[in-house]
């Protein structure tokens, strides 16, 4: 059975992870995901990106308009809003592997 550590908690949404067997669970409004970080990281990356090119574009803040493909079976479809806040639940998240990691270093 994994014990979990809390990467990221929102009202919104948590990610949290088990850092023997390495899956990281995401989830965000209705949508709850298993995954590896190699995986997570490409979806910040989509995050990122997609909150790039349309905050540079006016787009109604409620309106379902952004589609990020978290698995190759789920789609988040997602407003400008909730697109930033799940932009900044994954920055809190990869924010909390980079201490992990730095701690495992240190650690050996």
């Amino acid at each position: 059975m994994c014990e979990t550590q809390t990467l990221a908690y929102t009202g919104e949404g948590y990610i949290i992870r088990c850092p023997q067997c390495l899956r990281i669970q995401l989830a965000f409004g209705t949508v709850a995901v298993v995954t590896k970080e190699k995986q997570l990281k490409k979806i910040k990356e989509r995050a990122d990106l997609e909150l790039l090119c349309r905050s540079a574009g006016t787009f109604e803040p409620d309106l379902k308009s952004v589609t990020l493909p978290i698995t190759q079976t789920t789609m988040l479809c997602l407003t400008m809003r909730e697109l930033e806040a799940f932009n900044d639940l994954l920055a809190q998240a990869f924010a909390l592997l980079e201490v992990y990691a730095l701690l495992d270093a240190v650690n050996g």
